[in-house]
């Protein structure tokens, strides 16, 4: 009965006291009228102390256990029904067994509380206070226990379209793992080096819930979250912002892995705080906190150690480059310096970092959506490395140069990621994706270098470098999107924009022995550079549907402008730098403009899609140099560029497909300044100012198929590359003392510079099967694969091919038994084919591996075992090059405070003092093993805590007035859905 009817009901009873005369006895009538009356006020206030009662909230919190083991059920399903109001709360015990449900009204309800393979169990409570229902146990049920392996096994993995996802409660872990250790178990999965591939191509991008997470650094992305907010991980390409737009594939997707938080783990606040003191002063402190409340994410973490713990990207490092080829000389690949071409991944040596970023997102409203991250990074890297190199050539069969190289640098960057779109109207929307990054780098370096023929010296170099430089980059994206009321009819416009620059002082000083005339030379001089850079480009793009398919028209014009102003300085009577070199300065300035147009037809249909396209480009490359010598060039080019896709769904578990794009490449500034970089004078370095540009022909096949019944699944990757004009390297020995553009080449000592060759050719093939092992409660993933690269390079005018056979393989042993007792084993094995033309005497067959075995315990009342042992091999390196070598760390904790949240754990690193790094190269012209010192034994005292604040997700608006009616009216006439639905 609602308050107004009551009221209404009380107005006749007021009036008849009024209007009575004053000698009628209306006792009677007041009794008769006030019993009813008393009894409609006391259901008003029963109604008025129901209301304010329903306006109270509580909590349930508890825990579920096995009734006979105690072992917390993670993943138990949790629901809260109250029958009258068909109201419904659910959660999913923790990695502790550990539940919570927020914002629950007073009443009864029913408690159900399920878990495969055990009874179900079913209690009714009321609600009229926070309720504590721990230590809740589940019984085994005999009949359900098939039953549940196989719907265990259904859930591991599945294939969605283009997607494969996985079921994160398949794979177990310990509580305090990282996304990182998680996906390290899946199938199709490896982590090595500090990347991550899946299905045979490298991670580039992480998402949260559909939403871009430290975009830049996946590595980083992946090491933040913990492994127990997981739900799912998708695989999958993610295309271009202006692909997903129009449906047409522009072939620039990325490797994108998409983490699903779990229901009532998307809301909290959650992360760690540690901090550490060891032996040799090493110490480890950082936090990870992240703010998730519902579309709003903040993630702030700081690292900051001297253990060589590193989480940067290769811009950060961006400031580091600069010379044509770096100490060791040489174009290595071919290519000119680029920022994927230096350091990638971890550096070599002891790193000292210090490391902070903050992740942004969120929904401002309907129609604006805004993401972003800043991250600063300074790493201080000691290194020495021992470096042995063998030529392919018969002149030069006996031919070895060997280098001692000691390093200390300094790098510190500023990196400021956005995306912001945001939605005009139904037909219309902008994004903007703006960069911004500032590098500042020092260095400073002593090297001793040799070249020997048949074991007698020919040169030497003991020299040392000093390096301060400094660089920034700026760009930007804006994408228009507006589709029309036809469908696929659809219009957009993407305009992009670039500024970069360095500029610094290099100084070099060395004495240099040449046995041939028995002479020394000293070297003394100072490089100033600046180098700047600025593009603009567009795409416009427009479909329109065609019979059964899409028509897509585009046209994307560009230009760069590039310029380099290179001075280098000797020493004149004052001891001052003011005596220009010509031979070793360059100002060079270049323009690269292009005009493509392209066409393509998208058939699609649920079972397949077919995608052709076809483009024209014209590109203009002009330049100009003053000197060292004094040249202009204006070339033009006219190139067909091909794309190409095919998918096809097999079934609803497997899927197949194809993809072929060409794209053409200029030369960089870098490779056509016609300028030596004498920076070690037995390995000359120059530009060349002839080259053409490169034509990249690309094409990758991919096959996968899962078995969700079975849990298996089966990758299959193949990947094929051809280059015309590949811009490879040509290496000149000089018997005698020669002259290279001005400059004296000493007897012995090698000149290198790019040169456009015809041959390069390289494939890679990768198998991935995974499948669970029942018996041991374990998952097990195989992968087999092999690589082949037909490189061509010039020794001495000599057309060299340098031919790599590669055949891999491997395995992953991960446990699923519980979170308490976690193991992963892991084997990669790599045998190694090469051969060359010139010199079939320097062919060379290598083998390597690497296996490892990482086991982590919790044994109960808060102690924690965790070890770790890698052992590398390597059989057919250089003498001198330790090649089998073991790394075994372990670390012994204890957990306490509430939920185990404080950790206290003594680490022992590299407990055999054994820890190194080896690495081969294989170039056109050479082969070449390199040992670098890195961090070895120390003990380390840490202290972590750990918060988990995870809440309920807070209701809509709209979901509030629907309980608020559901709590006023009741339950309606007759039973059937509520009110309000």
């Amino acid at each position: 009965m609602g308050y107004k009817k009551v009221f209404d009901e009380i107005k006749p009873f007021k009036l008849s006291i009024i209007l009575a005369p004053n000698n009628i006895d209306i006792s009677p009538l007041i009794l008769r009228s006030a019993i009813p009356l008393v009894k409609k006020v006391i259901l008003l206030l029963a109604i008025f102390v129901s209301t304010i009662l329903r306006a109270q909230t509580f909590t349930v919190t508890g825990s579920v256990t096995d009734s006979v083991s105690t072992e917390s059920l993670v993943g138990a399903n949790v629901i809260l029904e109250n029958p009258r109001t068909e109201k419904v709360f659910g959660a999913v015990a923790d990695q502790d067994g550990n539940f919570s449900i927020a914002n629950v009204s007073p009443g009864m309800y029913r408690l159900r509380i399920s878990f495969i393979g055990y009874k179900v169990l079913t209690r009714r409570i009321r609600v009229e206070g926070n309720l504590d229902m721990s230590n809740m146990k589940l019984q085994v049920d005999p009949t359900l226990l098939d039953e549940a392996l196989v719907v265990q096994i259904q859930e591991r993995v599945k294939q969605i379209g283009d997607t494969t996802q996985y079921n994160a409660d398949a794979y177990k872990v310990n509580a305090d793992a990282s996304a990182q250790d998680l996906i390290a178990k899946m199938p199709g999965v490896v982590v090595q080096d500090g990347k991550v591939q899946a299905q045979g191509e490298e991670v580039k991008k992480v998402l949260v819930d559909g939403k871009e997470f430290f975009s830049s650094d996946p590595t980083l992305a992946l090491q933040s979250l913990p492994a127990e907010i997981i739900d799912k991980i998708q695989v999958y390409d993610q295309k271009s912002e202006q692909s997903q737009f129009t449906g047409f594939d522009d072939g620039n997707a990325l490797k994108t892995i998409n983490i699903m938080t779990k229901a009532g783990k998307n809301n909290g606040q959650f992360g760690k705080v540690y901090a550490g003191y060891g032996t040799d002063d090493r110490y480890n402190a950082g936090l990870n906190f992240n703010y998730f409340k519902n579309a709003r994410r903040i993630s702030i973490l700081g690292n900051f150690n001297n253990i060589n713990q590193q989480n940067f990207s290769t811009e950060d490092i961006i400031g580091a480059i600069g010379t044509s080829s770096g100490r060791r000389g040489g174009f290595r690949g071919g290519g000119g310096t680029s920022v994927d071409d230096f350091l990638v991944g971890q550096q070599n040596g002891i790193v000292g970092t210090n490391a902070f970023g903050i992740n942004y997102a969120d929904e401002w409203g309907k129609k604006f959506k805004v993401s972003g991250n800043y991250f600063f990074n300074q790493t201080i890297n000691n290194s020495q490395s021992l470096l042995n190199r063998e030529y392919f050539s018969d002149e030069l069969f006996n031919q070895e140069y060997s280098e001692n190289d000691s390093t200390e640098s300094n790098n510190l960057g500023h990196r400021i990621n956005m995306r912001m779109e945001y939605t005009i109207n139904d037909k219309n929307s902008l994004v903007l994706t703006p960069k911004l990054s500032f590098q500042d780098y020092e260095s400073y370096s002593q090297l001793a270098g040799s070249t020997f023929n048949a074991g007698q010296i020919l040169n030497s170099t003991n020299s040392s470098e000093s390096v301060d430089r400094n660089g920034y980059n700026l760009s930007g994206e804006l994408l228009w999107r507006h589709k029309f009321e036809k469908p696929m009819r659809t219009l957009s416009v993407n305009l992009r924009s670039g500024l970069d620059g360095k500029d610094g002082v290099t100084n070099v000083s060395a004495e240099n022995y040449f046995s041939v005339n028995d002479s020394v030379w000293n070297q003394n001089q100072q490089t100033d550079l600046n180098t700047s850079g600025h593009n603009y480009s567009a795409n416009i793009r427009y479909t329109e549907p065609v019979g059964k398919g899409m028509l897509m028209l585009d046209y994307s014009p560009g230009i760069t402008f590039s310029s380099s102003d290179q001075n280098t300085y000797l020493l004149d009577t004052a001891q001052d730098y003011s005596i220009l070199d010509p031979t070793l300065s360059s100002v060079f300035t270049s323009t690269y403009n292009t005009q493509q147009v392209g066409v393509g037809y998208n058939l699609r249909s649920k079972e397949q899609n077919f995608m052709l396209r076809l483009s024209y480009q014209n590109a203009i490359l002009t330049a100009d140099q003053q000197y060292p010598a004094e040249y202009d060039l204006s070339r033009s080019f006219n190139t067909l560029l091909p794309m190409a896709m095919y998918r096809k769904k097999i079934s609803d578990t497997s899927n197949v497909r194809v993809f072929y794009r060409s794209a053409a490449n200029s030369p960089s500034v870098t490779q056509l300044q016609d300028v030596i970089d004498n920076s070690n004078t037995l390995q000359l370095t120059s530009g060349n100012p002839n080259l053409n540009q490169e034509v990249r022909h690309f094409v990758v096949g991919n096959y996968s198929l899962t078995a969700p019944k079975k849990a298996r699944t089966f990758f299959a990757f193949l990947m094929g590359e051809y280059k015309q004009n590949y811009i490879g390297n040509s290496t000149f020995t000089a018997r005698q003392d020669t002259t290279v553009n001005g400059y004296t080449l000493a007897a012995g000592s090698q000149f290198t510079r790019p040169v456009n060759l015809d041959g390069y050719f390289s494939s890679r093939a990768t198998l991935a099967y995974g499948f669970p092992l029942t018996g041991i409660k374990s998952n097990l993933n195989l992968n087999l694969g092999g690589a082949y690269t037909n490189a061509p390079g010039l020794i001495d005018e000599e057309t060299n091919f340098a031919q790599t056979t590669n055949f891999n393989g491997g395995a992953v042993l991960g446990s699923n038994i519980s979170s308490k007792v976690d193991f992963t084993m892991s084997y990669n094995g790599s045998y190694n084919l090469v051969s060359n033309t010139l010199a079939m005497a320097t062919d060379n067959n290598y083998f390597n591996h690497t296996a490892s075995v990482k086991f982590n315990w919790l044994i109960g009342k808060g102690l924690v075992f965790n070890t770790d042992v890698t052992n590398t091999y390597y059989a057919g390196l250089s003498n001198g090059i330790d090649q089998n070598y073991l790394l075994w760390n372990a670390y012994l904790g204890y957990k306490f405070m509430k939920n185990d949240a404080a950790e206290l754990k003594l680490n022992v690193f590299d407990i055999l003092g054994q820890n190194t790094n080896i690495s081969r190269t294989i170039t056109e012209t050479y082969l070449e093993d390199v040992q670098t010192t890195v961090l070895q034994q120390y003990l380390m005292l840490t202290f972590t805590y750990t918060l988990r604040n995870f809440k309920a997700e807070e209701p809509s608006a709209e979901d509030k007035e629907r309980q608020r009616m559901r709590e006023l009216l009741g339950p309606p006439p007759g039973g059937g859905r509520p009110h309000g639905e």
